[in-house]
């Protein structure tokens, strides 16, 4: 579900947002394009028990957002913040077609570390929060997640050793 979650923050945004570019930090630091830019990730989860063989699994969600503007430090905050509020307002109690609770926005930061900052370029990172019910399984399914995640996933291949399509009940 996790991934999920991210693909579906990243169809939204591309619907709603295609002036943002999604940045691709596969190889290596990633390189700023012209205009805002944008990354996500699942950052942390923390499960508690919902039923005798389920967990709600609560997901922490960060969204960076990269503005370049070398005019000077005012101007880089004044063409952000609308930005940060917009990303919000698109996101925010949202299921985007998934089975979980809608997406809580928590708040933003900025985080631009002194290089950055330096390179003309601000960096906001806005916060939410969602959860799902994530149901015991059986060892054979458990064990196919698994093989999926290790085969497929996480085989550090560039491009990708295989690729299927692949349905795995965790309902």
């Amino acid at each position: 579900m996790l991934a999920e979650i991210e693909t579906a923050i990243e169809t939204r945004l591309a619907a709603k947002a295609p002036q943002l570019t999604l940045l691709d930090i596969s190889k290596g630091a990633p390189v700023l394009p012209a205009g805002p830019a944008y990354m996500v990730q699942i950052t942390r989860g923390q499960a508690e028990k919902a039923a005798a063989e389920a967990v709600k699994q609560n997901a922490n969600i960060s969204l960076w957002l990269a503005f370049k503007n070398l005019k000077n430090e005012k101007a880089r905050r004044h063409g952000i913040y609308p930005v940060v509020e917009a990303v919000a307002q698109f996101l925010m109690f949202q299921a985007l077609g998934l089975n979980i609770k809608p997406i809580s926005y928590t708040g933003f930061s900025e985080v631009t570390a002194p290089e950055e900052r330096e390179a003309g370029m601000l960096i906001f990172q806005l916060d939410f929060e969602t959860a799902y019910t994530v149901n015991k399984l059986e060892e054979e399914a458990a064990e196919d997640l698994l093989t999926v995640g290790l085969s497929y996933l996480l085989n550090g291949a560039a491009p990708a050793a295989a690729q299927d399509e692949v349905t795995v009940q965790t309902i």
